[in-house]
């Protein structure tokens, strides 16, 4: 009898450990897959991914920028009075962690938010982009904690770093 109890509390334990780690998991793919299901359900869409994608991630390399995700949306028009309502579901979905770091307003009707959060020692980044005709835009990337500095610290000299 106290055989089988202690196989019940290991399977307990390991049940707990298995949930613990799907629930990070799913915080981790929380960005870009949360805003792809805002989208779809919003305007009855579905995203296409980028083909070819696997071809740059080999440049990526020592760059201090890895994880890289895109999905893009072709024929979606969010229209002007539409963009804050949608900006404001993307952050109540995406949730508190993610934070605006930058917003982009066009003339022509045209929008860029790119939300931040902290992910170990560095950051993830998710882009939206709506182009002013019909494409919205999605790219993630996660950031190593040196390379953000250099982008905080001196964004000019990383530039030219970066660029020969």
């Amino acid at each position: 009898m106290k055989r089988a109890s202690v196989w019940v509390v290991v399977w307990a334990v390991v049940m707990m450990l298995a949930m613990m780690f799907a629930k990070a998991a799913a915080a981790n793919e929380a960005g870009i897959n949360t805003v792809v299901k805002v989208l779809e359900a919003r305007y009855g869409e579905h995203h296409h991914g980028i083909h070819g994608l696997w071809l740059a991630k080999p440049f990526l390399i020592g760059s201090g920028v890895s994880g890289l995700k895109m999905a893009e949306f072709r024929e979606l028009q969010v229209r002007g009075y539409e963009s804050e309502s949608l900006k404001e579901e993307l952050r109540r979905k995406l949730g508190a962690e993610w934070t605006p770091f930058i917003e982009t307003w066009e003339r022509q009707g045209g929008w860029s938010v790119i939300y931040a959060k902290t992910s170990g020692r560095g950051m993830t980044m998710l882009i939206v982009t709506a182009e002013p005709g019909d494409t919205v835009t999605l790219l993630q990337v996660n950031v190593s904690g040196k390379t953000r500095d250099e982008w905080i610290n001196d964004p000019v000299q990383a530039a030219r770093n970066k660029n020969p």
